[in-house]
């Protein structure tokens, strides 16, 4: 949204909006901090959420059970270190992002107790704009990761 002055009407309550899409949308991107990306440091590790629908975006999410992570708006600052104006974390356990002030950071984060219920391994990540509910869907399979590794122990090397 773009807000402007214009002299010959005199006002500034003219006010502008664009986007490249066509989805409904509350935030420009979202990122996911946690142990698994030390916390929005370490570029290399995927942690961008998709959009997936108007309002709701999406990520895979594996990581060591129990785990907490934080969701971000603008993920990294520009001297690399994770920005803490907009994170969002869940301070009462009811899956819901909760928005705090930035000194109060460190202990806003989402915990996640529950490991996945087999055969799954990890949880698709649901996030809502609209409503901040956060929901957490179990997804893959232990026993193709399973055939996998039998398979490159026992086959032999070409």
């Amino acid at each position: 949204m773009v807000q402007y002055w214009s002299a010959p009407l005199g006002s500034s309550s003219f006010l502008q909006q664009g986007g490249s899409q066509d989805t409904v949308r509350r935030f420009p991107h979202l990122h996911l901090q946690g142990q698994f990306n030390k916390w929005g440091i370490d570029p290399g590790t995927p942690d961008r959420l998709e959009m997936v629908n108007d309002s709701t975006w999406g990520i895979h999410y594996m990581d060591e059970w129990p785990a907490t992570f934080q969701l971000n708006v603008w993920g990294r600052n520009p001297d690399m270190q994770p920005d803490q104006g907009w994170a969002f974390g869940d301070m009462i356990n009811n899956r819901v992002a909760n928005h705090l002030p930035p000194h109060r950071a460190p202990e806003n984060v989402f915990n996640v107790i529950e490991v996945p219920p087999m055969p799954a391994l990890s949880y698709r990540l649901v996030v809502n704009d609209a409503t901040y509910k956060v929901e957490m869907h179990p997804q893959g399979n232990m026993y193709s990761q399973i055939l996998v590794l039998l398979y490159w122990l026992f086959c032999p090397r070409l």
